[in-house]
């Protein structure tokens, strides 16, 4: 069996979701595996921390997976619409602006 780095790199790049399925399981074993080493050792706190944002990581791709098998067409991340939100809000104010510096100087009384 490979070390858990070497299946997560695996894991976090593949594209099959029947694949990616089966390598998240192998990962997360491998990561048990590998904790239950490192608790008969005390000097390994760099590897946990990496162990466990390897974990997070892990569970974001699995919940990305469920929530694209009920909506493939969904390819934005929350954080990411709120910034298409955020941009569209701020196009929109420009052109009230815009509009109102134009209604001023009396461009639409012609």
């Amino acid at each position: 069996m490979a070390n858990w780095r070497e299946l997560y790199e695996t894991t976090v790049l593949e594209t099959n979701p029947t694949q990616l399925q089966k390598l998240i399981r192998e990962t997360e074993g491998a990561i048990s595996k590998r904790l239950r080493e490192l608790d008969k050792s005390s000097n390994c706190v760099g590897e946990r921390h990496e162990i466990a944002g390897a974990s997070a990581a892990l569970r974001r791709v699995e919940n990305r997976k469920a929530r694209r098998a009920g909506y493939e067409t969904n390819t934005y991340s929350s954080g990411q619409m709120m910034v298409i939100g955020i941009a569209i809000a701020f196009i929109l104010g420009f052109l009230a602006v815009l509009g109102y510096a134009l209604y001023l100087t009396g461009v639409f009384d012609r």
